[in-house]
């Protein structure tokens, strides 16, 4: 076999391989295959629903995903978190919670549903706002 002959056979293995191996690339399907659910833990026309409204329109705008905005409210946040507790663990599902929601909940309620340390995880930091710690003005 000649150098040349070789180098041809060579090539059209190596663009074969090349083929084979980009193939399931394009099995895939692209993300996301159904639209991404925001769960919101207070009623429509609030800050936290206006925020999520606001994030999913410059997803929509930058990406071309589908959001679906849901209100949960209820049980101190808790009826949200646990809905996206139980949500198949795709990434498709999220609650725009507050701090408190996560943080106090389980302190507050003595028997939660789901356990924030293992069944959520922080995802990104969406906004912060400023919090004052204030009493009665008579106490001592």
């Amino acid at each position: 076999m000649t150098t040349p002959t070789r180098r041809r056979l060579a090539l059209a293995g190596l663009l074969a391989l090349t083929a084979a191996a980009m193939a399931p690339a394009h099995a895939q399907g692209t993300y996301p295959q159904r639209p991404i659910r925001f769960i919101v833990p207070f009623p429509a026309g609030g800050g936290t629903d206006n925020l999520t409204r606001l994030v999913g329109t410059k997803l929509t705008e930058a990406h071309g995903w589908a959001i679906v905005v849901e209100n949960k409210p209820g049980a101190g946040g808790n009826l949200a978190l646990d809905q996206v507790a139980k949500a198949p663990a795709d990434g498709l599902t999220l609650v725009m919670a507050q701090t408190d929601n996560v943080v106090l909940n389980p302190l507050l309620y003595s028997k939660l549903t789901y356990n924030p340390d293992k069944d959520l995880r922080a995802v990104a930091l969406v906004a912060a706002g400023p919090a004052v710690l204030v009493v009665n003005a008579d106490s001592p």
